[in-house]
């Protein structure tokens, strides 16, 4: 039963690609540290120290006027039981001295580190890189994450992708049968799902029905330590289904229910969402890449079915990669069916575009592996569209940056001015936090004013100089914020969730 633990094999490498790999290689990696620093600018320009709107709910925990108890994370936030994300949160931030922007740089570094691991699993698989896989850092680093990187309190949807991102590294790193120490692994990224966010507990069960059969494989097996994998890839599933079940009963509300939508709408919704998947649909882009994505999609079940015909030995990974796709159509069923309604009034959703990012991946990584002589096409056609989208997403991503730098700069200058936390809210509602939450907006700015000073604000109430240029800062920047300049992107993403 040795089999088990062998690896993919890699592509023979032809000698004209030998020839050029050094190039291409410096050129694949060069374009993943200029994303990377594109990314990072982007959050060091307009990120702030301060906590913006969701992330105000955490300050009673992170100034230790609550305390960090487990009915706290397990506690359901917006339809989402997130302990994991809410403890990395809290434990990052109070780290950072109550400095928001680690977490912010934080998540870049999951992306950055995620978009590394795939490049790595291509050139294993070919042997050698090829120019379209600057799709990969293009499309996990780009600027369609820019909610995510610049609200902290999205770390449940950035934890949710990059473990799923991780799972497939794992199965495109495995070969037609999975070792017995991979198979554990995926069981643990299995297991931490739902202790992620709701889009974690979509994943869980087409994942299940895998890798189950994997475990059972292996604790069939001859060879002792093998066995114990597997039966420690079994108890790893039974906890991620146990924690799902206290889950969803978690986020369960007597009396309540979703609401019965008609399919054709829920249809629509999951064409929408899927038009999500390279970023913002700025026209003329818009429906043409939804087109694009379906036609992908359709290509890639007709290779899937190719690859099964022709290539019996690889049946176990190819229903692999099928079940992680179900598993990701759950997800996008599962946003379609929840936010119908919302679907409706909302055009792009920049968190969206976050949770479908492991199914782009999917979509490239499988075809290097299975397209055989479509391959290069399949994966062109892929970089091709994230390179059309690039400018949209990134003018998108500035202009609701800029407005949100707006906001904060503005709420900082009234810290700065020595205001009390009532005046501080109420002149803060409706740009850094919601409107119909002041007195829960002064509560928090009490919290932080009494346990935290220092972090408060960046001149101390005493100073006169300090308190002038404040205002002189504070009347500069008011307008534009007054007349609706906050956050333009809130009323299509962040209200999304509450």
């Amino acid at each position: 039963m040795s089999a088990v633990a062998c690896e993919a094999p890699s592509r023979p490498v032809s000698p004209g690609a030998a020839g050029l790999q050094p190039g291409v290689a410096t050129f694949v990696w060069g374009a993943w540290a200029v994303m990377l620093v594109l990314t990072l600018v982007y959050v060091g320009k307009f990120g702030s120290r301060l906590p913006y709107y969701d992330d105000w709910d955490v300050v009673p925990v992170l100034t230790g006027a609550e305390p960090l108890t487990l009915a706290y994370l397990w506690e359901p936030y917006h339809s989402h039981c997130m302990p994991l994300p809410k403890l990395a949160l809290v434990s990052l931030t109070r780290l950072s001295s109550l400095d928001f922007r680690v977490a912010k740089f934080f998540h870049v570094a999951l992306f950055g580190a995620l978009a590394a691991a795939l490049l790595l699993t291509v050139r294993r698989q070919r042997g050698h890189h090829e120019f379209a896989d600057v799709f990969l850092p293009l499309f996990v680093l780009g600027l369609a994450q820019w909610e995510c990187y610049l609200l902290p309190s999205c770390i449940n949807l950035i934890f949710t992708s990059v473990i799923a991102g991780t799972y497939l590294v794992l199965l495109a790193n495995g070969g037609p049968r999975v070792s017995g120490r991979r198979a554990v692994v995926m069981a643990g990224c299995l297991a931490l799902l739902p202790l992620c966010s709701a889009a974690g507990l979509a994943l869980v069960p087409a994942l299940t029905l895998w890798l189950a059969p994997v475990g059972i494989f292996h604790c069939r097996a001859a060879d002792a330590p093998v066995r114990r994998q597997g039966w420690l890839v079994l108890a790893l599933i039974a906890v991620a289904l146990v924690l799902s079940g206290l889950s969803v009963l978690s986020l369960r509300q007597p009396g309540q229910g979703p609401a019965p939508h008609e399919p054709a709408k829920v249809l629509a919704c999951a064409r929408q969402v899927l038009n999500m998947l390279f970023g913002a649909p700025v026209p003329p882009f818009a429906t043409r890449t939804a087109a694009v994505v379906l036609l992908l999609l359709a290509a890639s079940g007709t290779a899937w079915l190719a690859a099964w015909w022709r290539q019996p030995g690889e049946r176990l990974a190819l229903l692999g990669f099928l079940a992680f796709s179900l598993g990701m159509g759950c997800l996008v069923g599962g946003i379609a069916l929840g936010r119908v309604d919302y679907l409706a009034t909302a055009v792009y959703i920049p968190r969206y575009a976050t949770l479908q990012l492991p199914l782009g991946c999917c979509l490239y990584v499988f075809w290097g592996r299975y397209g055989g002589r479509c391959a290069p096409a399949a994966q062109m056609a892929l970089l091709l569209v994230a390179a059309v989208t690039f400018a949209p997403n990134l003018r998108d991503a500035w202009e609701s940056g800029d407005s949100r730098r707006q906001a904060l700069r503005t709420f900082e200058a009234d810290l700065n001015s020595g205001l009390s936390p009532a005046q501080l809210a109420e002149r803060g509602a409706g740009h850094v936090y919601w409107a119909e939450g002041k007195d829960d907006f002064a509560r928090y700015l009490l919290m932080w004013h009494e346990r935290h000073p220092a972090a408060y604000g960046l001149s101390h109430p005493s100073d006169a100089s300090g308190r002038a240029r404040a205002t002189r800062t504070t009347a500069a920047t008011r307008g534009p914020v007054a007349g609706g300049g906050a956050d333009r992107a809130l009323r299509t993403s962040v209200q999304s969730d509450r």
